[in-house]
């Protein structure tokens, strides 16, 4: 029962995946499980902030971007992601109205806030490296008040461990 589901759903997502070579799963005779679908997109945007080839990675943020923008993408099924990691995922380092960078820890505590994450606060307005880092939930101050997010940061300018600043 749940091991035959388990093999479904990756015999299932692995052909999703390889369909440009393989053709459409069950020739198009039945439609893949709902499961097979998302663990494929996750796997796609994955694939693209940690590529298994040598293509460049993307931030999550622009990952989540190209997700987006590619045609076989299931609006449904990305909207469901995106409401489950938010408009900026995890790890996006931003640009705070203030000048201050930040990196995105979680979604907002407010649902409707998927463009206002909880980010970790790593250096000041001038760009220095702050001793204490703080946690500050961007959806609990009303849109046109409080820091925002004024831009991602790419990739090639991070000169720290996304990844250490997480695990603080």
């Amino acid at each position: 029962p749940q091991s035959a589901l388990r093999t479904a759903v990756m015999f299932e997502t692995t052909w999703l995946e390889r369909a440009g070579l393989l053709g459409a799963v069950y020739d198009h005779r039945l439609l893949p499980l709902l499961q097979s679908r998302i663990v494929a997109m996750v796997r796609a945007l994955i694939d693209r902030i940690a590529p298994r080839d040598p293509s460049p990675a993307a931030s999550p943020f622009a990952a989540l971007q190209a997700l987006a923008g590619a045609p076989e993408t299931d609006p449904v099924l990305l909207r469901l992601l995106v409401s489950a990691i938010g408009a900026i995922p995890v790890g996006s380092v931003v640009e705070l109205s203030t000048g201050a960078w930040a990196v995105v820890v979680r979604p907002s505590a407010r649902p409707e806030a998927l463009d206002r994450p909880v980010v970790r606060v790593i250096t000041d307005g001038e760009g220095a490296a702050l001793e204490e880092l703080s946690d500050v939930d961007l959806g609990a101050f009303e849109e046109e008040s409080g820091p925002r997010i004024a831009r991602v940061i790419e990739p090639a300018r991070i000169r720290f461990n996304v990844a250490r600043t997480l695990l603080f």
